[in-house]
């Protein structure tokens, strides 16, 4: 089973739920300097639409994510996934 892993985003890519299939508990947005706003659905594209900036911090059971984000040149997310609820990551910045 995967302990963790980075989602790396580029986000001069427009992106309207794109799915990513992945297994958690945890994801949370590491990026303190070069990272724009994105939103997530989990499980679900019609679930309810949740708003990431670098440092959002989200624990909650998932199989599926669902990412939108605006083009935004220049820009990058790295998602830290985690299948433990009790993961903890900080950031610095």
């Amino acid at each position: 089973m995967l302990q963790y892993r980075i989602l790396s985003l580029d986000l001069g890519m427009a992106r309207t739920n794109q799915l990513f299939e992945v297994q958690g508990e945890v994801i949370v947005y590491v990026d303190p300097t070069n990272g724009g706003p994105l939103s997530v659905r989990l499980n679900n594209a019609d679930a309810d639409q949740i708003n990431m900036l670098p440092k959002t911090r989200i624990v909650f059971p998932f199989e599926r994510v669902y990412i939108t984000n605006a083009a935004q040149a220049g820009l990058s997310a790295n998602l830290f996934i985690s299948a433990n609820g009790k993961a903890l990551v900080t950031v610095d910045g």
